[in-house]
């Protein structure tokens, strides 16, 4: 459980807000922990190659699933500005996955306080997971509501919600 303090607040049962929000936490945590340039980009991006599906849970007043579709490359790079190494070096294939979920860790608890009701409300986060991300799954998951599309220097990213 985490204890935070409110901001104005975001209903998860609007898209656009939700499509905001994801931007806005995504944008700023690449810019802080890989000095990455980010920029919302449209729905005709194309899938990443060799992608993961990352999902971490949240519950409280607000409850749900945020879910993170990125290419392993996108991991290397993550992790090769982490450790110092280049995206194609043993450490950075290796901690790919990794360092992804710790991008998604970041961004759900830099969410909580937007989707918290009361100041000091407490949620509980589940570890994040990974799995395969087949490329035929990637327009039904661009197509759902609220879906935030980023292009991270050339990586194509898409997060959402699941509630």
């Amino acid at each position: 459980m985490s204890n935070i303090t409110a901001e104005p607040r975001v209903e998860l049962t609007c898209p656009e807000s939700v499509k905001g929000l994801l931007e806005e936490k995504t944008i700023g945590a690449l810019q802080t922990m890989a000095f990455f340039c980010t920029d919302p980009t449209d729905s005709g991006a194309l899938s990443p190659e060799d992608a993961v599906l990352i999902s971490m849970g949240f519950t409280g007043t607000s409850s749900g699933t945020v879910e993170l579709v990125a290419g392993k490359y996108f991991g290397q790079r993550l992790a090769s500005n982490a450790l110092g190494c280049g995206p194609t070096d043993e450490e950075a294939l290796t901690q790919a996955d990794d360092s992804i979920r710790e991008l998604v860790n970041v961004v759900v608890g830099m969410m909580m306080p937007r989707l918290a009701i009361e100041p000091g409300e407490l949620f509980a986060l589940t570890l994040p997971s990974t799995r395969a991300f087949e490329e035929g799954e990637w327009e039904s998951f661009i197509a759902a509501p609220g879906v935030a599309i980023l292009d991270a220097e050339g990586d194509t990213l898409a997060l959402r919600i699941i509630r």
